[in-house]
Formats: structure tokens, sequence, C-alpha cells
């Protein structure tokens, strides 16, 4: 079964995974309307927001959007 798992390993190395084209250009991020530019930058902010919040920043639920808010 390893060598089977290794073997398809193999293969999808050597291939790129796409993903398909959105045919709605998102422009609302935690109820905030924004440009399409700024919606990759903003849900990366998000995410680290709740994954840092509590035991790094020390910030309660919900901090992440609203500092997400001010800032665009």
């Amino acid at each position: 079964m390893a060598d089977r798992a290794r073997a398809q390993l193999m293969v999808l190395q050597g291939q790129e995974s796409q993903l398909p084209k959105a045919t709605i250009p998102i422009t609302k991020v935690a109820g905030i309307d924004m440009t399409v530019e700024n919606v990759g930058p903003a849900l990366q902010f998000l995410e680290h927001g709740r994954n840092f919040s509590q035991t790094v920043y020390n910030l309660k639920d919900g901090a992440a959007e609203r500092i997400l808010e001010e800032i665009i």
C-alpha cells in the first residue's frame, strides 16, 4: 500500500493543481464592501487574526473584523 501511495504522490508532484476561475467577483468580506484587489489580503488578515487573536494579540471574538473595517 505504501508503494501505491508513493507512486501516486510522484504523479501528483509533476502536476500543477488548477482551481476553476470564478465567474462572479467577490467584493464583500465580513460584510465589508471592498475592491477585488483587496479581497485576498483581507481574507488573509482575517485568518491570521482568528488564528492568533487570543494567544498572541489578546483580542476578543470579532475584533479582527472590526479592525479590518477601520482599515478599509
